[in-house]
């Protein structure tokens, strides 16, 4: 075996000299965990030994996805200040495997655990030490029925460090608070639907940072509603081969790894221009045409790339190779997620639709790779209460299982009462369900990330608590049943069990159904007069309208050919009348296009029918011109310039102040 470079036996000399005389002062082994992943065969398991000042039963083992948060306003360079255990004794327990291993020369433990024999989800791994410390970490086994994956880079990706100039770097990294680093826009949201689309989707953290830094990426990530996923860092420093350890290297590496592991998988790889993303994932996707899904490319604004190359554009060595993957650019999230559901829709398109899981006991999933995460409104609502009248009216209800405490928002009647009572009836009111138990009601409203998964068979499996993203299943007497669903960490899916729907807040305090049959022209005039407030705004307004969201509220006002930014009660008598016309034809189009399709197919039903909603940079049916955006910070509007602004573009205020 080749010498170990210089760097590195200097290194070693160091930690060894300072360990010693640490444990002189009777410092001892402690453990730190991080988030594992695995297939149904085996496990990946990291965790670090380092030496402490603290007795290791002092403390009570917190996984690396329940880090504190107690010391969020620390300057980062602290945890950095840590001594190493080299060789240290390390016993992983999962499921019914056990493996012994010892740390290595930075204190990590990377190691592989076979024959675990647990099913797919989030489980628990143990690791200890043999002076009685201990840590339990959490394992995500991913779905072997998976067919799409998500990787994903840290840096400059999802928050913004300006990573490749290696003094602000520094600086973000060792002398700033974690509190004041930045997001980067939309990219929770593009994530969040993504995993919504198919909750199976595993999803990895890949950067070149150090593990040091990984409880802060954690904090990070669940500060910014990024769904959870393992992350894949490396160990900043001297190596056997040279001074500095070679991120790049370390990127391939891993994601050659996924691809091993995981071959049945498709990666939809996301990274930015800054550093050596395009190529890396250019160089896989020509290596593995098959594997990769698509490639996103975060853009960085021209003050980023001067920051980040000295150019205020891209370099050409940066650019990436050309594969058969889409490689799709946008300077955020929400511009990715647009070209991303464009291009795996083309791909549906030439490939046919996917091939049904056999075995998921799922009603209509051949569209399930392709549906989009975007909030029901008032016809996905209908088509639902819909699929679910015919299915679920005359059941008795055997079992309602809680996946997450926090989804039920009444304690009184309990949900068990609802057991053993048959289901008289669905009913819509504006955007929430509503199921008549037998004069009990079960209510729920989805929100932005949830869906309801229907069953011809329910799974046998019991729900695990905070261990999926299933929050609440409905079991019937025919074995039966839904689950509600949500993904991301921003919990916005609620259930209501209530004697009366009247007792749900959202329900008291709703306005009037536009499609209701005592809803004219006068009633909707009314509600305009006097508002003093963008029309789009006035439509999304649950209080003054019932059911109509951002997506639907884009079409209205094509169809209607208002801006979006015009002032409800400067409207004139002819616009308040094809406002009027545009919202009653435009949501009956899209109920009677819902009609009768199962729930999986519900949310490609909406897509296809919007004109201008999620259709940045097409052309407009209408007239041709291309479908401009305008984005906030958790949301976007489209919109035709011919047809809506006289040719006028609006401003995009949050792109503008980054521009400055």
């Amino acid at each position: 075996m080749a010498r170990p470079h210089i760097a590195a036996r200097l290194e070693d000399s160091v930690r060894a000299r300072v360990g010693s005389s640490l444990v002189k002062r009777g410092w001892q082994q402690r453990l730190f965990g991080y988030t594992g992943y695995a297939s149904t065969e085996r496990a990946r398991v990291f965790a670090r030994v380092v030496l402490s000042r603290h007795d290791p039963h002092e403390r009570t083992a917190l996984t690396h996805a329940q880090d504190s948060l107690l010391d969020i306003a620390q300057r980062g360079w602290r945890v950095f200040l840590t001594a190493p255990e080299v060789g240290a004794e390390v016993v992983v327990r999962m499921g019914r495997a056990t493996v012994t291993t010892t740390s290595d020369r930075g204190g990590y433990v990377d190691v592989e655990v076979p024959g675990h024999g647990l099913a797919p989800g989030w489980h628990d791994a143990s690791v200890s030490l043999p002076n009685g410390d201990s840590v339990t970490v959490s394992v995500h086994v991913v779905d072997p029925g998976a067919e799409v994956g998500l990787v994903s880079d840290i840096d400059d990706t999802v928050m913004i460090t300006h990573l490749p100039r290696i003094l602000i770097a520094g600086w973000n990294t060792f002398v700033r608070s974690e509190m004041v680093r930045e997001r980067v826009p939309g990219m929770g949201s593009m994530y969040r639907a993504l995993v919504a689309e198919d909750p199976r989707m595993p999803l990895f953290y890949l950067s070149t940072g150090a593990w040091n830094t990984a409880p802060a990426l954690t904090r990070f990530l669940r500060r910014h509603d990024y769904p959870v996923g393992p992350m894949l860092l490396t160990d900043w420093g001297p190596t056997n081969t040279g001074w500095f350890r070679s991120g790049q290297e370390h990127k391939e590496r891993e994601l050659r790894r996924l691809v091993e592991e995981f071959p049945h998988i498709r990666w939809i790889l996301v990274g930015d221009d800054g550093q050596h993303d395009p190529v890396i994932y250019g160089t896989l996707a020509a290596e593995h045409p098959d594997a990769v899904e698509a490639i996103c490319i975060r853009e960085l604004t021209p003050a980023e790339q001067v920051l980040s190359s000295g150019l205020p554009v891209a370099t050409d060595e940066l650019l990436g190779k050309r594969a058969k993957a889409p490689m799709l650019k946008a300077p955020n999230g929400y511009g990715l997620h647009q070209l991303l559901v464009a291009a795996r829709q083309r791909r549906r398109e030439v490939d046919g639709p996917a091939t049904p899981d056999p075995g998921s006991g799922l009603a209509a999933v051949p569209d399930a790779r392709w549906r989009r995460a975007r909030m029901p409104e008032l016809p996905e609502v209908q088509a639902l209460v819909d699929f679910l009248g015919g299915r679920a009216v005359g059941r008795v209800v055997t079992d309602v299982e809680l996946g997450s405490i926090a989804v039920l928002k009444t304690f009184d009647p309990p949900p068990d009462s609802l057991v053993g009572r048959p289901v008289d009836g669905v009913h819509r009111h504006g955007k929430f369900v509503d199921l008549d138990v037998d004069g009990t009601h079960l209510v729920f409203h989805l929100a932005r990330a949830g869906w309801l998964r229907w069953y011809e068979q329910v799974p046998a499996t019991r729900v695990r608590p905070g261990k999926s993203p299933i929050a609440l299943r409905v079991r019937l007497d025919d074995d039966s049943g839904f689950d509600l669903t949500e993904a991301g960490t921003r919990k916005g899916l609620a259930a209501y069990v209530v004697p009366d729907p009247s007792a749900v807040p959202g329900i008291a305090s709703l306005g009037p159904d536009p499609l209701a049959d005592d809803f004219g022209p006068e009633q909707f005039a009314a509600l305009l007069e006097g508002r003093r407030t963008q029309v789009k705004g006035l439509l999304r307004d649950q209080s003054v309208l019932a059911g109509v969201g951002n997506a639907y509220s884009d079409e209205v006002l094509h169809a209607a050919r208002l801006s979006p930014f015009a002032i409800a009660a400067a409207l004139t008598e002819e616009e308040v009348a094809r406002l009027y016309e545009a919202l009653r034809t435009t949501l009956t189009a899209a109920v009677m296009a819902a009609e009768g399709r199962p729930a999986a197919e519900l949310k490609d039903a909406k897509r296809a029918g919007m004109n201008v909603h999620g259709r940045t940079g097409e052309a407009c049916p209408v007239c041709g011109d291309t479908v401009r955006e305008v984005s906030f910070a958790d949301r976007s509007l489209q919109y035709c310039p011919t047809c809506q602004t006289g040719g006028k573009e609006l401003a995009d205020r949050r792109m503008s102040r980054l521009l400055r």
